[in-house]
C-alpha cells in the first residue's frame, strides 16, 4: 500500500485548508459531534472528482475518499509528521 501526504495548512473552528494528493481541499464542511471534529471535502485530478470525509481522533486523522465515476472507495489514516 502506498502513502501520500494529507497536508493541513490551516485549521480553525470554521474551516480546514490544505491538500490531499496535491489537490486543494474544496467545499470543506465541519461538524463537531461528541467533542470529535468531523469534516467533508472535495478534491480532484485530471480524471475524477473525489468526495472525502474525515475526523480528528486520538491525535490522527481517519477518513475515506470516494470517486463516484470510478466506483472507487479508499479508507485511510494519517499520522502527524514528526520533525
Amino acid at each position: 500500500m502506498g502513502t501520500t501526504e494529507f497536508v493541513v495548512s490551516e485549521a480553525n473552528g470554521e474551516t480546514i485548508k490544505g491538500t490531499f494528493y496535491g489537490s486543494p481541499l474544496r467545499q470543506v464542511h465541519l461538524s463537531k459531534v461528541n467533542g470529535v471534529l468531523h469534516f467533508a471535502y472535495v478534491t480532484s485530478d485530471t480524471n475524477s472528482v473525489y468526495h472525502g470525509t474525515g475526523r480528528f481522533i486520538s491525535g490522527r486523522l481517519e477518513g475515506s475518499t470516494h470517486a463516484l465515476d470510478r466506483g472507487f472507495l479508499s479508507v485511510w489514516t494519517a499520522e502527524p509528521l514528526r520533525p
